[in-house]
């Protein structure tokens, strides 16, 4: 299937129309971003769920499960994750820290969450501060 219809099926399955350079970073697998954490990709690879796959399986997690407003699209693989808060337009990135549920990560004091306004933020500082 192409690309890009793959994107567009993602946004409509989320409801949700990625920024332009999350869009261009998905199309360009020689993107700089898919070397400096695990960037979700539309389809699975042999290291990681594809984007659909990976938010309905934390979605669906018994233990922890997600809110239908967080999208993730990256990690550092070690269980943490950055995910778009679709409650806001345009949608904040925020940090899911592994060492706490959604819900604690999420009710931290504002000063405690890692939080970037869009993802040309998190996209620019991830280069300056990779978090491998």
């Amino acid at each position: 299937m192409d690309s890009v219809l793959e994107i567009d099926k993602i946004e409509k399955h989320f409801g949700f129309q990625f920024p332009e350079r999350h869009r261009m970073a998905l199309l360009n697998s020689s993107d700089l971003i898919h070397d400096l954490c695990d960037f979700l990709l539309p389809n699975r690879t042999d290291k990681m769920l594809g984007l659909i796959e990976q938010n309905e399986s934390l979605r669906g997690n018994s233990f922890d499960p997600w809110p239908s407003y967080l999208l993730a699209f990256a990690s550092n693989g070690f269980g943490d994750y950055f995910a778009y808060d679709l409650r806001s337009d345009p949608a904040p990135i925020l940090y899911i820290d592994p060492d706490c549920t959604v819900a604690e990560s999420l009710s931290r004091k504002n000063k405690d969450i890692l939080r970037y306004d869009d993802f040309e933020s998190w996209y620019h500082s991830y280069f300056k501060n990779p978090r491998r």
